[in-house]
């Protein structure tokens, strides 16, 4: 009976309720009849007596499952009813279907599969299928099984992109609290994956309650004791034997480039990066029932995840640092209250800690002579930490049948930082004050024209932190969180309203190696390994900053049963957003963000088996936290280029330097912090997006058809803007200053150095004009002078990013033999950013890209964008073959990403631009031997995807309770490029990455690998 009305209900569509933390129970019956639901697990009851409409609505009940009981003229009649998070269930109770019944329970054929209480459809996977389905054990893999859903890339980790959004615009939360890492939206709290009892995905057309998301929305439900005692434990294995091996990638003039011989439980990606395949091991220990029958309750888990990975990095990369065996230790726990303090109040506690420690011991590397790798020399220890506690507090008081008020708080942190150990016993580490260097050896990159084609190896060095960056150990982010919700039901009006405050704190600060970074770069295309044909930059990268960013929301919503038939849902949320620099000083402030909330859902024939649904909306965002790090406070960011006549054996830094420059400051970033109004202009519009979806319904037999189309469209864009010649322009037409019209940076035509607190950056809505306030005479920087620039004059092209998607889907409920769910979706993201992040290039500034920094980056940026997967595949399924064996299936099929061609425009010797750094930042490519600028995606395609998993399940008769599982993961061992190196020429038009390095793989398909598993439950 569990699997008959779990896989029933749990991937149908929902009505959103509450944060998606309850459901509702709903339907017909007689004139005056009385209607109660009891919660099987923890025996809390609600009764009503049905209304004039002959309707009935219970809401905001827990997970669970119910008998909803009938008393009419002396009769009672049940049924029981699965309640899913996020979803409504329709229990008709009215005489001419309830005459039949008397005590009995309904199977999931007799059950409808369409809930026509909600204006959207959403994906609901349970417990239950998490284990019997092939996928691996995360919130990421679950969250992926929604049709269209497609993986971001492998440099921001494991994470999802929802409707062409970039993956830093979802929004994660665990029994109704928001924990979503609000310094850069790219990591979230994650409770003990066996602790989760639902995961629900919305991508797209979520209510008025939602807000700060423009992705999806991924919600969690743990697990929570009930009225019997149980308990269990199971261990996972992922053996690194059974896992096959990744390809071996080779430059275009047929040297190995990166060698997979060596690597165990580790996966290349894209931009240098690398990740585990999966971790190696974890068990977990729960135990859940009454402390007080009917009245308290507790669950509590306990889990220990071990990831041992070692990896090697490419040819090119050898030497110091090149081998890497990194232990992850993640002591998760999690512990659920509930107290049933009457039928009318309940009182709620979740707290769980989700803290990850790394070590990393880090070798010198080397290949032999055909390329297979080895190691030696012990460089030292990295430890990393990650994560932190969690703790939230819910109250839920059903006030009256029709009024009920929910009230929550919510803290959490999370530690992210860095130290290092080297062999002599030297501690490296990082204090985040901007005018200290961080200890340890210096990075140093070496992309001389030889090295890059693998013909000469790299400069030997001392550096072995990976990544090349240490984090301030007191790096740190915190988040509380008030919000209150009301629901209230007003004849055919089911009114919700509710107020939220949210305030993100986050400390962090990050410096590279040593000190800094050394990048040996050649003097032009045909430049050989000596140093009188090559030169060095130095560059000087440190950040350290305490910054905030508060939010405020308030929303209101009418669900309107305008006919029987048809549910009219009219909503609006306002929501605020206050950042504050170091200082504490406000540098963004952003209010009266009104956003409507519109949808319908028509239920075609009045019998729940055709709906007819849409909405409209718009959603917006915040500015991260992190963006005040380097925008609104303090930072150091210097570059020099040097020649040089030797290089230390031991460091690799230079020897024999000769300055080529000065030193430059990106971006202005001095080590002085703009004035807190001149880094935003006034009337700065959020983020903001509008969506459109129109779709159905139709139950078939045991199959339930849909069909959704799906329209997106940024309105407005945020991003940073850093070019100074607009501003010149104004300071010396109106004011009569000498500024250069001609620097991208703040710069004076005599030389005279600028006032230390002029920005070189500011934050804009891309295409828009801008007045700013800038502190523009060295002789008197406290005095701000009013700028004001019209769109032309800034020269940015509108933010752009449009999506459009066509989806098909068709599930088989569980006839307590098999179920299946299908989906196809032909999909659109097209514009000219990618969004808050940029995949190509690897950059993680949210919010603050490459992009848009100056008017010539942006030349052909108009293209597919790096989410836009045109076709997508999806199917799965279980299998109950007897009551002891069981097996799943999961299948993928996706076309590839675009392709872009990178490379250094003429343009930017003219205007210093990034490319005088060594970067191939422009769309510029050279086509037989001709340079010119492309368009976004114009290389082509990454190739189709195809990835069957399965999975197969053993429930001995001879054990109750004991359940035996494997799981192979890439059956048939595809190894798919997923990403490629999209940098074709640099230096002015050197062709060397045409030759060596220019469309090679940089990712690949996670390889075959095998997962065992052991549970029992008692």
């Amino acid at each position: 009976m569990a699997w008959a009305v779990t896989f029933a209900l749990g991937m149908g569509s929902g009505a959103v309720l509450a944060q998606s933390t309850s459901g509702s129970i709903y339907g017909t019956a007689d004139l005056s009849a009385q209607v109660s639901v009891v919660n099987e697990g923890s025996g809390a009851a609600r009764t009503m007596t049905v209304g004039t409409d002959g309707r009935y609505q219970f809401t905001s009940l827990l997970p669970g499952k119910y008998q909803v009981n009938l008393v009419e003229n002396g009769k009672t009649s049940s049924q029981e009813v699965t309640v899913l998070a996020g979803q409504g269930a329709n229990v008709n109770l009215a005489t001419a279907a309830a005459k039949n019944l008397s005590t009995i329970s309904v199977t999931a054929n007799s059950m409808a599969s369409v809930d026509v209480s909600s204006v959207q459809t959403n994906t609901v996977i349970t417990a239950e299928q998490m284990k019997t389905l092939p996928i691996e054990k995360n919130v990421t893999a679950v969250a992926l099984l929604t049709p269209g859903a497609v993986k971001g890339d492998s440099y921001f980790g494991n994470l999802a992109s929802f409707g062409g959004s970039s993956v830093a615009e979802n929004a994660y939360y665990v029994n109704g609290f928001n924990v979503t890492n609000q310094f850069d939206s790219l990591s979230f709290s994650q409770v003990p994956f066996e602790a989760i009892d639902q995961e629900s995905v919305q991508d797209g057309g979520y209510g008025a309650e939602y807000g700060n998301a423009t992705g999806g929305v991924i919600s969690v439900n743990t697990k929570r004791g009930t009225n019997e005692w149980k308990g269990g434990v199971d261990i996972t294995w992922n053996p690194a034997e059974t896992m096959a091996s990744e390809p071996n990638t080779y430059l275009n003039n047929g040297n190995m480039s990166y060698s997979a011989r060596g690597n165990k439980n580790a996966s290349v990606g894209n931009n240098s990066s690398w990740n585990p395949i999966d971790f190696t091991s974890r068990w977990n220990a729960w135990v859940g029932g009454p402390l007080i029958k009917d009245k308290l309750f507790m669950f509590a888990l306990v889990s220990q995840t071990k990831t041992d990975s070692d990896y090697y990095n490419p040819i090119t990369q050898a030497g110091s640092g090149g081998y890497q065996q990194q232990a992850e230790k993640d002591p998760y726990w999690l512990l659920k209250l509930d107290w049933n303090i009457n039928d009318s109040n309940i009182l709620e506690y979740t707290g769980f800690n989700d803290t990850r420690h790394y070590t990393t011991d880090v070798y010198y590397s080397g290949f032999t002579a055909d390329n297979t790798p080895y190691h030696y020399d012990y460089q030292g220890k990295v430890t990393t930490k990650y994560g932190g506690q969690n703790n939230i507090l819910k109250y839920t008081s059903y006030i009256t049948d029709d009024f009920t008020l929910t009230a929550q708080y919510g803290e959490n942190r999370n530690k992210r930082y860095n130290t290092a150990v080297a062999a002599d016993g030297t501690v490296e580490s990082y204090d985040g004050l901007i005018t200290n260097e961080a200890s340890g050896c210096p990075a140093i990159v070496d992309d001389r024209n030889p090295v890059l084609a693998g013909t000469v190896s790299p400069y030997s060095h001392c550096n072995f932190v990976p990544g090349g960056f240490l984090t301030a150990y007191n790096s740190e982010d915190t988040r509380k969180s008030f919000r209150l919700d009301l629901e209230w039901k007003l004849g055919d009006h089911d009114i919700t309203g509710g107020w939220t405050r949210d305030v993100t704190t986050s400390m962090y600060g990050q410096a590279y190696e040593g000190g800094a970074l050394w990048e040996y770069l050649p003097d032009s295309s045909t430049s050989g390994a000596a140093a009188d044909e090559n030169y060095v930059e130095k560059v000087v990268f440190n950040t350290g900053a305490k910054v905030s960013v508060t939010q405020r929301a308030e929303y209101l919503q009418d669900n309107w049963h305008v006919t029987d038939n048809f549910l009219a849902r009219i909503g609006v949320r306002n929501d605020q957003f206050n950042n504050k620099n170091a200082l504490g000083q406000t540098f963004v402030r952003q209010d009266h963000n009104l956003q409507p909330r519109l949808g319908f859902a028509w239920d075609v024939h009045g019998d729940s088996t055709l709906k007819v649904y849409g909405s409209a909306g718009d959603y917006s965002l915040p500015i991260d936290a992190g963006v005040a790090v380097r925008g609104a406070a303090a930072s150091i960011y210097s570059y020099q280029t040097f020649s040089y006549t030797g290089v230390n054996s031991t460091t690799g830094v230079p020897t024999g330097l000769t300055a080529l420059s000065p030193v430059e400051y990106a971006n202005a970033e001095s080590g002085v912090a703009p004035a807190a109004s001149s880094y935003a202009p006034q009337g700065l519009k959020p983020f903001k997006q509008r969506e459109f979806i129109l779709g159905a319904q139709q139950q078939w037999n045991d199959w339930t058809l849909g069909i959704k189309g799906i329209v997106r469209h940024v309105l407005t864009g945020l991003d940073d803007e850093c070019d100074f010649r607009p501003i010149a322009k104004y300071a010396d037409s109106v004011y009569g200053f000498d500024y250069s019209t001609t620097s991208l940076s703040p710069a004076l035509n005599n030389g005279d150095a600028v006032a230390s607190t002029l920005n070189g950056c500011f934050i804009n809505n891309p295409g828009s004009g801008a007045t700013l306030y800038l502190p523009l005479d060295p002789n008197n920087p406290s005095k701000l002078y009013k700028v004001v620039l019209s769109g032309k004059d800034i020269g940015e092209p509108t933010y752009k990013r449009n999506y459009y998607a066509l989806e098909f889907t068709a599930e088989r409920n569980f006839n307590n033999k098999y179920y299946l769910n299908v989906s196809y979706t032909l999909a659109r993201s097209y514009g000219n950013t990618e969004g808050l992040v940029d995949s190509n290039i690897g950059q993680a500034d949210t919010g603050t890209s490459e992009l848009f920094d100056y008017p010539e980056l942006m030349i052909g940026n108009n293209g597919n964008q790096t989410n836009d997967h045109r076709h997508t595949l999806k199917a799965y399924g279980a299998w109950r073959i007897t009551d002891q064996w069981q097996v799943g299936a999961n299948l993928i099929g996706q076309t590839g990403r675009p392709e872009n061609c990178y490379g250094d425009a003429p343009i930017d010797s003219e205007i210093a631009g990034y490319g005088s750094t060594g970067g191939s930042p422009y769309l510029y490519c050279y086509i037989d031997g001709v340079g010119q600028y492309v368009a976004r995606g114009s290389a082509g395609t990454t190739p189709t995807l195809w990835q069957l998993d399965l999975s197969g399940s053993y429930h001995p008769h001879w054990l109750k309770g004991l359940t035996l599982r494997a799981t192979v993961f890439n059956v048939f061992n595809k190894h798919t490029v997923l990403s490629v190196n999209e940098n074709q020429n640099a230096n002015s038009g050197a062709s060397l990455y045409i030759n060596t390095t220019y469309l090679t793989a940089t990712g690949y398909q996670t390889p075959r690998y095998l997962q065992l598993n052991a549970e029992y439950d008692f």
